[in-house]
């Protein structure tokens, strides 16, 4: 049975009710269909009992656009352990918080949604011992938030498909294996996609994905990368396209073990360079990725990561150095390095040279003496 939302306010739709009339501060129990536009002071909507849709119906729920340091508003609000709720269809604006899927609500899906100026379009909230899993948040917009355009913690989530312009960070993931793949994001803030960890979801992620996503001009307002792994364990960040980050790298890798960086292409990125692998990074791998016209194409600047291997990448046209290894534990191999402002490949002492490495046409030199080339 539908419901339909026509026009009084703080009501509760109960599974028995069809038609009835309701706007802000309602809860719903049942599957239910937005007809008129609404506009909200507090909370527009909450979700009360599981394995409904919430379709919004083309229309627009508008809020009164709360400062991201005030108590949160939410346009929909998925109450605690709602498993199997859809929200879809509609545009949600000026709440602190576009869409609030809380501990314990898994199985989401939200789609189909234009999320505009709020402060945080889309969050997914847990922690450890109540953490959300296998939320899907495929084909949404995103614009112009003030903190992010998708948060999630948890397990099992899925991001896909959605376009995010402007405002803050992109998408950020605390838990694990999560999948990010095919989504677009231009002239975000800070990060465009990041593996991080959460102060409500604390420990090092694992077994997330990021796959086949394109982010054009992240770190628009401060320093942070295209593509960000921080305290993650085999993580595989592949097929992406990351351009134009203008104050740090396309894709960091720090702190984090057995990450694989691979078939991706990166261009215009800042001073941390194509790829930058820090801190006590473990047995990364960075294999047949295309650097272009970035400040160094790849970048181990710190001689603390360990088993890190540089594998058939293509470096051209960076400002600086081809490859740069200040770290003895890197092995390199099959790599090609041409038309750099620096060396082609650079490398400390102690470095494994595994073959097949080329590099020609570059300003300082092909490769130090320990690298043939």
């Amino acid at each position: 049975m539908l419901a339909a939302i026509t026009g009084a306010t703080g009501l509760t739709l109960g599974a028995g009710t069809a038609h009835a009339a309701v706007t802000c501060g309602s809860t719903l129990n049942q599957t239910t269909t937005l007809t008129t536009d609404l506009n909200c002071q507090g909370t527009a909507l909450f979700v009360g009992a599981p394995n409904i849709v919430v379709d919004l119906g083309g229309r627009t729920i508008s809020g009164t656009q709360v400062p991201d340091d005030q108590p949160g508003t939410s346009g929909v609000h998925v109450i605690s352990g709602r498993a199997g709720v859809t929200v879809r269809n509609g545009t949600i604006r000026g709440f602190n918080r576009g869409v609030t899927v809380n501990p314990g609500a898994s199985n989401a899906l939200i789609t189909g949604l234009k999320l505009d100026r709020n402060a945080l379009g889309i969050g997914v909230f847990g922690d450890p011992a109540n953490a959300p899993s296998n939320t899907r948040i495929l084909k949404n917009t995103v614009t112009d938030t003030t903190r992010s355009a998708i948060q999630v913690a948890g397990r099992g989530h899925r991001i896909e498909g959605n376009t995010i312009l402007r405002g803050g960070s992109g998408i950020s993931v605390s838990g694990d294996d999560n999948v990010v793949q095919a989504n677009t994001l231009t002239d975000t803030g800070f990060s465009g996609i990041a593996l991080t960890r959460f102060p409500s979801f604390p420990g090092e992620g694992s077994r997330n994905q990021v796959l086949a996503n394109t982010v054009h001009r992240p770190a628009r307002s401060g320093f942070a990368a295209g593509i960000a792994v921080f305290r993650n364990a085999d993580s595989v960040v592949r097929g992406n396209r990351v351009e134009g980050t203008s104050q740090s790298s396309g894709i960091s890798i720090v702190d984090s073990a057995r990450s694989r960086v691979s078939q991706n292409q990166l261009s215009g990125n800042g001073s941390g360079g194509g790829v930058l692998i820090r801190g006590t990074s473990t047995g990364t791998v960075v294999s047949a990725n295309v650097a272009e016209a970035n400040s160094t194409g790849v970048n181990l600047s710190d001689p603390t990561p360990t088993g890190t291997l540089v594998e058939r990448n293509t470096v051209s046209a960076s400002r600086f150095d081809g490859i740069n290894v200040a770290s003895p534990q890197t092995t390199l191999t099959g790599n090609t390095s041409y038309r750099n402002g620096g060396f082609g490949i650079r490398a400390v002492n102690g470095v494994t040279d595994g073959g097949g490495n080329r590099a020609f046409g570059n300003a300082a030199g092909q490769c130090t003496p320990n690298i043939a080339c």
